[in-house]
Parts: C-alpha cells; sequence; structure tokens
C-alpha cells in the first residue's frame, strides 16, 4: 500500500542519514562537507543578486510603460491614431529600457563573480584574467535588447487599443501587459547577467589552463570548475532539474550546451 512504501522510504531515510552522521570523521569529508556548504553560500547570494538586479530593472521598465500609457491618456480624446504615432516612441523607450537593464545585469555579474572568487584565485590579477567586453558583444546586447522591445511594444499598443476600444482610459494597458514585462524582463537580465559570468569564466580557463596568456610564474594556477545550479521548487521545469548540480570544467560546456537561461524565466545560475 502507499502507506506501507512511505513508511518504509521514511525508515530508509533515516538510516541513510544516522550512517552519515555517525562516519567516523576524515579529513577528506570535512573538506567535502566545507566546499558544500561554501558552495551553497555562494549559489544563495548570487541568487539573491540576480533577483535584486531583476527586481531593479522590472521597476524601471514598469515606469516607462506607465509614462507611455499617461502621455496617450493626457490627449483630450484618446484614439487609436495617437497609439499608432506612439509606437516608434514605445519602441525605444522599451527597447533603451531593456538595454540599461542587461548592462546593469552584465555589471551585478561581473561584480558578483569577482566577490565570488577574488581571495582564492584572483589573488588581485583580475585584470590580467578578465578582457572588457567587446563592440560585438555590445553591440548584440543593443540588438538583443531591440529584438525584446518590438514584441513588449506591440503587446502595449495592442493593449491600449483595447481599452481605448472599450472606452476606457488608456492606463489599463499598464495592467495588462504586466506578465509580459515580467517575463522579458527575467529573461533578459538572467541572461546578461549569466553571459557575463560566462565570457569571465571562459577567460579565466584560458588563463588557468594554458592558452595564450599563460606563461605567468607568478600566478597561481588551480584546477577550477563550474557547477549549473538551478532553484527547486514546483515552478522548476525538467530540463533545469535535470541539470541541476552538473559540474564540469571551466574550458568545457554543460551538458545541455548554451549557458543559463534554457526558457523564459529560467531561474538557474552558474
Amino acid at each position: 500500500s502507499r502507506r506501507r512504501i512511505r513508511a518504509t522510504r521514511t525508515i530508509r531515510t533515516r538510516r541513510a542519514r544516522t550512517r552519515m552522521t555517525t562516519r567516523k570523521p576524515t579529513p577528506e569529508r570535512e573538506l567535502a562537507l566545507q566546499a558544500a556548504a561554501d558552495l551553497a553560500r555562494r549559489e544563495k547570494r548570487t541568487a539573491r543578486v540576480l533577483l535584486r538586479t531583476e527586481k531593479d530593472a522590472l521597476r524601471d521598465l514598469t515606469g516607462v510603460v506607465r509614462l507611455l500609457s499617461e502621455t496617450v491618456a493626457a490627449s483630450s480624446n484618446p484614439s487609436p491614431a495617437d497609439v499608432r504615432r506612439h509606437m516608434p516612441i514605445a519602441h525605444a523607450a522599451i527597447g533603451n529600457g531593456l538595454l540599461k537593464s542587461r548592462k546593469s545585469a552584465r555589471e551585478a555579474g561581473r561584480k558578483r563573480l569577482l566577490e565570488e572568487l577574488g581571495r582564492e584565485i584572483l589573488s588581485g590579477h583580475d585584470r590580467v584574467f578578465f578582457s572588457p567586453l567587446t563592440i560585438a558583444d555590445a553591440e548584440l546586447d543593443e540588438l538583443a535588447a531591440f529584438v525584446a522591445a518590438s514584441s513588449l511594444s506591440a503587446a502595449w499598443g495592442q493593449a491600449a487599443l483595447t481599452a481605448i476600444a472599450a472606452d476606457r482610459s488608456p492606463l489599463r494597458a499598464v495592467d495588462a501587459i504586466v506578465p509580459n514585462v515580467e517575463r522579458t524582463v527575467a529573461t533578459e537580465v538572467a541572461r546578461a547577467f549569466n553571459d557575463e559570468r560566462e565570457r569571465l569564466l571562459v577567460d579565466m580557463a584560458e588563463f588557468l589552463g594554458g592558452g595564450d596568456r599563460s606563461g605567468k610564474p607568478d600566478l597561481p594556477r588551480p584546477g577550477a570548475f563550474k557547477v549549473w545550479s538551478a532553484v527547486l521548487d514546483s515552478k522548476t521545469c525538467s530540463r533545469c532539474f535535470a541539470v541541476d548540480g552538473e559540474i564540469v570544467e571551466l574550458h568545457k560546456q554543460f551538458s545541455v550546451g548554451s549557458p543559463p537561461p534554457l526558457h523564459p524565466r529560467c531561474r538557474c545560475i552558474v
């Protein structure tokens, strides 16, 4: 019966925990426990930084959308022509807002990675490890921001037209597209945050593993690995759940190929 199966699993779990806690401590085991605790602390702090960056970006972009709606509503008699006239302005404003969010996410990801690795690996030589953002990367950021802004500005225009057709204020468009704004901001911020961290990790892998910037005997060259970390709860998808905890060397890719996010609203980090 289900009750018996549940009881058997509980007993096995308790026995396993008892064996783990009563096992004779060894230096290797203590080192492994310390490493696991340190990794958990790093994951929690990094996730907090990412969520804080998303929250700030969401507040800023929601303000942009509200300002656009207020501008249309300020007309004496809002009409579809007013909305169409403001569509290019909406695309530019939302695109600039998303670009600003991506830049903030990159800065937050870089700063957090330096905090994680500064004491043990970098030892004050972060300028040797990490190259600045290239012009091509900056252009890709701008392209991604304005591509995402296209769908978001279209959603705003549709919501504003729907409100005007129903003889309601265009300000209703703000509430109507909140889910779109949240999804877009969460995805774009997470992508820029993790892209920047992945770019810096590749730089570090080239240095530590040889590459063009080896041959620096005064710098430490320890083995380094990266870990995929997913938030495990009822919202976690099967793909994120499957790759959670995967460990690879810095110069290698995870089994899923690309770094997070794997999908919109993905909460994974490396």
